[in-house]
């Protein structure tokens, strides 16, 4: 039996500030959620986990973490890089509001 490993990203998309998500908001989602892999360290390891991660996005397009919090040290630090080399246009609709997203890593058979 082949066993697959694969993040399963569970979008649990919370803006920090009373308003309804938009357009905008899909789209830095599915940004990040297609630039977000299981980590290779973990694979061999069978890690599975969920990482949930607080950020923003300043003035020149870069996602800044506020928050990550995850178990497994190797795995949080690995999703911290992955989301810092995302990059967005500078001046973006999503500057200045604060996103909380959530990744539960499973291994899949």
């Amino acid at each position: 039996m082949k066993v697959k490993n694969a993040l399963i990203a569970v979008c649990l998309m919370l803006v920090s500030f009373a308003s309804f998500a938009g357009n905008g908001e899909n789209i830095l989602t599915k940004k990040i959620h297609s630039k977000v892999k299981y980590p290779e360290l973990a694979s061999g390891k069978k890690v599975e986990t969920i990482v949930i991660v607080k950020l923003s996005v300043n003035e020149l397009g870069e996602i800044v973490i506020n928050n990550i919090d995850c178990p497994n040290a190797e795995v949080r630090e690995n999703i911290a890089e992955q989301i810092k080399k995302i990059k967005l246009l500078p001046d973006s609709v999503f500057q200045g509001k604060v996103y909380t997203y959530g990744f539960v890593l499973e291994v899949q058979q």
